[in-house]
């Protein structure tokens, strides 16, 4: 069986060139040897002693490579619904850890706020000091000071989060109120921040085509699926006082002692994934370093590496410039993990690859 090469071009990153590479090699031995340091493999099925042994399916090797972003121009769009009120608290304490990765990586970047409402100013990047957008590269601390004060959208928006729709109508520049924001060669990101699912009036297949068109990437702080909230629906509470209890058989009294309660956001997360960013739950209980995550990605340190097959995790081995990486428990601050709701590679905050660096990922796809 001859190996077969796919090169596979990601067309949503303005201002990050990335090369996939997917290498389907021939098939292996279940029980062969792991891979070498130098990238080769050690097990050629054609040179082994096949008895006593079970063919496997073949080896995938993905490689990747990225440039960093230079110029970003970012979006954060907001939940201001009456029910996001300790959530908000939450993103004003993160922004200290936002401000402080985006100065460490030194990208040129314009950010805008807006909220999930699409009726009067709802869909305008909020207005702080006479300007609806601040540029890191004209004054850093000015702009992020500014900043700062527009992600405190307040809780009097509708109960109708329209966040996708929204998120278009700030970027496109179509109302006067944000033509100009888009600046070019400058990559463009989205980030939605809602303990409720998107209800924008319009398929995802039509919001994915939308994002390519502009070469957006979507990251998501929002509902995750750990609890079953009852009539159908999936979602997650923080703080959790019974994780055994059907969350159907809290009192009214145990709900408003909850600081959240959020639906499962699978629109924003499903857009994430198809557009290689970030997705996140809006009941951690503390947002900080998520948000870090989501300034990394932003700025082009990339620390998640999503994978074309679902593979089998036993077999999984990433190499960073051809040297094997440890893997770790997720959520370390080294080595990788692997997270199955993304089928993606993570490595810790400290031990990020960085420019000009090149991942392989090798594994058996199930």
């Amino acid at each position: 069986m001859r190996g077969v090469l796919l090169i596979l071009a990601m067309p949503w990153f303005a201002g990050c060139e990335e090369e996939v590479l997917i290498s389907q090699q021939r098939e292996v031995l279940s029980s062969g040897s792991p891979w070498g340091s130098d990238g080769a493999s050690a097990a050629r099925v054609e040179a082994a002693d096949l008895s006593g042994y079970e063919r496997s399916g073949p080896w995938t090797i993905e490689r990747f490579r990225t440039r960093p972003i230079e110029k970003l121009d970012l979006i954060w769009v907001i939940d201001s619904s009456q029910s996001m009120d300790e959530e908000q608290v939450k993103i004003a304490r993160s922004l200290a850890r936002f401000r402080e990765v985006i100065a460490d990586r030194r990208v040129d970047g314009r950010f805008g706020v807006t909220t999930m409402d699409l009726g009067g100013e709802g869909s305008c990047l909020r207005e702080v000091g006479g300007h609806r957008w601040f540029d890191t590269g004209e004054n850093f601390d000015l702009a992020m000071d500014r900043f700062t004060e527009a992600v405190q959208v307040g809780t009097a928006g509708s109960t109708t989060e329209a966040g996708v729709l929204a998120a278009l109508v700030a970027a496109t520049g179509d109302r006067e109120c944000n033509a100009g924001f888009r600046r070019e060669g400058a990559a463009l990101e989205f980030v939605f921040v809602s303990d409720e699912e998107d209800q924008s009036p319009l398929s995802l297949e039509t919001a994915m085509r939308w994002l390519n068109m502009l070469e957006a990437r979507v990251h998501a702080v929002v509902g995750s699926s750990d609890r079953d909230l009852g009539d159908g629906r999936r979602g997650c509470i923080h703080s959790d006082p019974d994780p055994l209890r059907a969350f159907s058989d809290f009192s009214q009294e145990e709900r408003s002692g909850l600081d959240t309660i959020a639906a499962l956001g699978q629109r924003y997360r499903t857009l994430a994934a198809v557009t290689g960013g970030l997705a996140t739950s809006i009941c951690s209980e503390d947002f900080a370093e998520p948000v870090a995550q989501v300034a990394l990605e932003s700025a082009g340190a990339r620390q998640r590496y999503g994978l074309s097959s679902e593979p089998d995790p036993e077999t999984i081995t990433v190499q960073v410039d051809g040297v094997t990486r440890a893997e770790t428990e997720a959520g370390a601050t080294f080595g990788w993990w692997y997270e199955a709701e993304s089928q993606s590679i993570l490595f810790g905050r400290d031990d990020i690859p960085e420019w000009p660096s090149q991942v392989a990922v090798r594994y058996m796809a199930l």
